[in-house]
């Protein structure tokens, strides 16, 4: 690896839970629901990417046809690719589109909802409305499927599916299948799934797989996994994705990349001279959830914590791009000091004439001063 390394650090931050079950809601007020009869949990995962397949089988046991509402809690950092189900012999596929969605609820009428379906969907619940009715005694088949960026930290890799299922349904569930399998770019040391016993585990090499799967019981016990890839097959690695034009649901453009670069983390490696520029988002939408917030305590953390031999610079934005400094500068106690003097003061932009959030122009004005 050379002496010096470079690159442009842009901090994201995301808090996420995945749930594994989706909920037939017929009446969200009296908190009626099909009956969960099977869960069916498929998870694929290419380094740290998470394709997950949620997929439920839900029972009518009342003694008239219904009309219902799916709902799944997603996580915050998710998105969702496909919906598929199965109702009355046929297989129908939901169009995912980049627009609002309709939250109201069946059997409220502008009553609250049940409580505990309220705490189960969480704060980003999505919702789909099946057209046909569910008769008496039938099932319906319902198949989600989203991707994940998985929670990583120096090798360790985790996931975590809540699979409780008690705030909605209490009684045994014919069958809960949980099925993972990793290809990596680095071998795999270990792969755990820490929260059940009996499942079945293989690993050879870039390659591992998880089968469980249990009958007949309530689902009440979290899936959790865990895998550790070697820390001697470090340096820069990339994700990205690319689709073709009949799939983009907006103007955002065909994929999305990152590049994540792991130096060695063993204390027999020598420190590497860094360049870093943090880019910082202050439009007006970063007050919403102490987003600023975050972002102001993570960089005052990198800058506390860059070494003699490092340079940086700070690069903010909202409608308009401005920077600490016009170029990186050395790493010492007064460019530290006046750096974090700079961070207290970023505040989130309303100001109609400059509000936005031009991130391209923060990158324009970053990535030169590599040159």
């Amino acid at each position: 690896m050379k002496n010096l390394l470079q690159f442009l650090f842009t901090s994201i931050f995301i808090t996420s839970v995945i749930f594994a079950n989706g909920v037939g809601i017929v009446d969200a007020t009296k908190g009626e629901y099909l009956q969960l009869v099977s869960s069916k949990i498929n998870v694929n995962v290419e380094n740290q990417v998470a394709i997950i397949t949620s997929e439920q089988t839900l029972l009518n046991n009342s003694e008239d046809s219904v009309s219902f509402k799916y709902g799944y809690p997603m996580p915050e950092s998710a998105s969702a690719i496909s919906l598929e189900y199965f109702i009355n012999n046929q297989w129908w596929k939901a169009q995912i589109r980049a627009e609002e969605q309709d939250t109201t609820l069946p059997g409220t009428g502008g009553n609250e909802i049940d409580q505990s379906l309220k705490a189960y969907m969480g704060n980003l619940p999505l919702y789909f409305n099946i057209e046909e009715k569910l008769n008496s005694n039938e099932s319906v088949i319902i198949r989600l499927t989203f991707v994940e960026l998985l929670k990583y930290k120096f090798g360790d890799v985790t996931f975590s599916c809540p699979n409780d299922y008690t705030l909605i349904q209490n009684s045994p569930i014919k069958l809960q299948q949980f099925d993972f399998h990793l290809t990596s770019g680095r071998s795999i040391e270990v792969i755990e799934l820490l929260s059940h016993t009996n499942s079945n585990i293989i690993k050879r090499g870039n390659f591992a797989n998880i089968n469980f799967s249990l009958a007949n019981e309530i689902a009440s016990t979290d899936y959790s996994v865990k895998y550790t890839l070697s820390s001697s097959e470090l340096g820069l690695f990339s994700f990205s994705t690319f689709q073709p034009d009949s799939t983009i649901l907006d103007s955002g453009g065909n994929g999305f990349f990152t590049f994540v670069a792991e130096p060695d983390p063993s204390d027999v490696t020598g420190v590497i001279n860094k360049v870093f520029t943090l880019i910082i988002d202050r439009s007006g939408s970063m007050e919403w959830e102490d987003r600023l917030i975050q972002a102001k305590e993570a960089a005052r953390y990198i800058i506390n914590n860059l070494n003699e031999g490092d340079n940086f610079n700070i690069v903010d934005f909202a409608g308009l791009a401005t920077s600490f400094r016009e170029t990186h500068v050395e790493y010492n106690s007064n460019n530290r000091d006046a750096a974090l003097e700079y961070i207290n003061k970023l505040e989130p932009t309303w100001e109609a004439a400059i509000s936005g959030t031009n991130i391209s122009g923060a990158f324009e004005k970053a990535i030169p001063q590599f040159s």
